[in-house]
């Protein structure tokens, strides 16, 4: 499947066009390998939908980017945006796993990256859960362990999950990669989170799918970090993709 849509603009209004592409095209997406197979960085696996035209105007460039972020709709189309973002998401699955557990978003100050989210979850199914990095972060932070459910245990089993934890832990924070796999759904069990969403949200992360989307990889400072923190507790390779890639 190519993408051939490309966004330009012509007499100061930002211009979908999903017919041609044009050397000039702000963001051209005709013959680009970036979108048709995954990249891998840091041991994450990412999907690249499209690319700024290094060559185009600067200014041209702050203005899409700025329209399509923060979902301008008085610059640019409610409906060709969703379809743009729709062609991408489908282009992915035909590449990749489309099966997911959680989907982990930027916390942005735009509302691009929840759009996506939504649309993922649209054609992924309502069984699929949508964090944001913050949320994560918390379930993550704030880990302890439950001493009502541990005092139901024999002396030797207590022993056994206090090692367990006192390895996953010795760094200062806590990795579910150290927990031996056959003991990680125990450890689990014995997990105290502030709510049940955290808990539920730290159980998909640990034993299911994550896809991890950024609406614009500038520098890659925030998907680097959220990719580092998720898979110290993933047990499955970890699936990321960026909607536009700045560089």
């Amino acid at each position: 499947m190519k993408l051939f849509e490309g966004i330009r603009i012509e007499n100061g209004q930002i211009v979908f066009d999903f017919k041609s592409d044009l050397p000039t095209d702000v963001i051209p997406l005709k013959f680009q390998k970036i979108n048709k197979s995954l990249s891998t960085r840091q041991g994450t696996r990412i999907y690249f939908a499209y690319k700024y035209n290094e060559s185009a105007n600067p200014e041209e460039i702050a203005k899409v980017r700025q329209a399509i972020k923060m979902l301008d709709y008085s610059t640019i189309s409610e409906s060709d945006l969703k379809l743009m973002i729709s062609k991408s998401i489908n282009n992915f699955l035909s590449i990749s796993d489309n099966s997911f557990d959680v989907i982990v978003t930027p916390k942005s100050s735009g509302g691009l990256a929840n759009k996506i989210a939504q649309a993922f979850k649209d054609k992924l199914g309502s069984n699929v859960l949508i964090a944001t990095d913050s949320i994560v972060k918390a379930s993550v932070n704030n880990i302890q362990i439950d001493p009502e459910k541990l005092k139901k245990m024999s002396p030797g089993q207590i022993q056994n999950i206090n090692k367990v934890i006192q390895s996953a832990t010795k760094d200062g924070s806590f990795k579910m990669k150290s927990v031996p796999i056959p003991m990680r759904r125990t450890i689990i069990d014995f997990m105290k989170f502030d709510n049940s969403a955290s808990r539920e949200i730290f159980n998909r992360i640990a034993q299911g799918s994550v896809l991890l989307i950024d609406d614009i990889y500038t520098g890659g400072s925030t998907f680097n970090e959220m990719s580092r923190l998720i898979n110290l507790q993933s047990s499955n390779p970890l699936t990321g993709f960026v909607f536009l890639l700045s560089k």
